[in-house]
């Protein structure tokens, strides 16, 4: 039985795990895959037939699919991003080396795609909780919510992002920020979502 050469094996990795990330960046701008002859453009690769192997590989391990047409496409791992061990938010800690499994934002996030929208916040009535003027929060759309949870709800015809909760007199919206009243409905109090997730740039 052969031995596999375990250099130029992990050499080959090396380099494709190095294009895989150039094409990621491509991706990114233009949201549309090269053909096999810009990939070769833009990876530097001359033949058809080491951009074949490249893509063939890529496929082996999950990060591109076909089409019933042929057509190339991104799955959900060539969108996954390296997890990279823990930064405790105390002490430092040594860097981990980067582990192997990747995280995908849906698949941490989103669990129904049918259900879930992005919403932009305007206000700092939550700073409290985290939740800035500009961020986005994740939301699944729902009518329902218990108290204490954060949720989109419509109040009296506007949107607002606050905490749900009750007391002897019904049911209102609470904001995090003491700045701000509690508001209680002079009409309609309606849950349009959930609030599971949020994220911002820097």
């Amino acid at each position: 039985m052969p031995r596999v050469n375990e250099r130029l094996l992990s050499s080959i990795m090396s380099s494709d795990l190095a294009r895989l990330q150039v094409l990621q960046d491509y991706f990114a701008t233009y949201k549309i895959l090269p053909s096999y002859a810009g990939m070769g453009t833009l990876l530097g690769l001359r033949s058809k037939n080491s951009i074949s192997k490249l893509v063939f590989r890529l496929k082996q391990q999950g990060f591109f699919g076909t089409t019933p047409q042929g057509k190339l496409f991104p799955t959900r791992a060539f969108f996954a991003r390296n997890l990279v061990g823990e930064a405790p938010a105390g002490f430092p800690s040594p860097v981990e080396e980067a582990q192997e499994d990747g995280i995908s934002i849906d698949d941490f996030l989103v669990d129904q795609p049918s259900k879930t929208v992005l919403v932009q916040v305007h206000g700092d009535s939550m700073l409290g909780a985290g939740i800035h003027d500009g961020d986005y929060v994740v939301v699944k759309r729902q009518d329902k919510a218990q108290k204490k949870q954060i949720i989109v709800a419509m109040i009296d015809g506007e949107f607002t992002i606050k905490y749900f909760d009750q007391d002897e007199l019904g049911y209102f919206l609470r904001p995090d920020n003491p700045n701000y009243p509690i508001l209680r409905p002079q009409d309609e109090l309606s849950v349009f979502g959930l609030v599971i997730g949020q994220f911002r740039k820097y």
